[in-house]
């Protein structure tokens, strides 16, 4: 068992931190709230409805994940972004600018249409993970999961993607896994 006796209750318009040391369960925790895993035993609401009576897949598509190693596919930067959703000039140029990718993609070639290879070769690890973070909210989901999602970011940059985030926590449930000091100082509970 790595949970016993757990009761917690997350709601909207809150940012909620998770950490702890490797092992603790923090991925675990974070797969039974995405419905990835069943508990054991006891129950998750979700809205007062348990979840075993829940469509699950409808609940998982108001999810969206970002972590340290979110994987970007062999295509355009707009099309990492768009992740197959219908596209919205006025918002994903929004989410660029949000990311802090509107400089980088500016000095490209092609620009928003520049690829970024297998296994994002073509582009910086920072740039990877803020491409992933735009596509994350990009999707406009209720719950937002980031794990880790500023690893491979500069200071400067972490604080400042930060300082937005606290800005958008209206009418979404964000929850930030992490070891570092900074994404958890703008969380509203840890």
């Amino acid at each position: 068992s790595i949970f016993k006796n757990v009761t917690l209750e997350l709601n909207k318009n809150k940012i909620i931190g998770i950490t702890g040391p490797s092992g603790s369960g923090k991925t675990t925790l974070v797969d039974i709230i995405c419905g990835l895993l069943d508990p054991t035993s006891g129950h998750i609401f979700i809205d007062d409805i348990d979840l075993e009576n829940k469509n699950k897949s409808t609940y998982q598509n108001s999810i969206s994940y970002c972590s340290y190693s979110s994987l970007l596919i062999n295509d355009s930067i707009k099309n990492n972004i768009l992740f197959f959703q219908e596209e919205n000039e006025e918002k994903l140029s929004k989410m660029i600018k949000f990311c802090n990718l509107d400089a980088f993609i500016k000095n490209l070639k092609f620009g928003i249409n520049t690829k970024v290879g297998d296994d994002s070769s073509l582009i910086s690890a920072g740039e990877s993970q803020r491409i992933a973070f735009a596509r994350t909210l990009y999707s406009d989901k209720e719950i937002i999961i980031l794990d880790e999602f500023t690893s491979n970011l500069d200071a400067k940059s972490e604080i400042e993607i930060l300082q937005k985030i606290k800005k958008i926590k209206q009418n979404k449930l964000m929850i930030i896994i992490s070891h570092k000091e900074n994404p958890l100082s703008i969380c509203d509970e840890i």
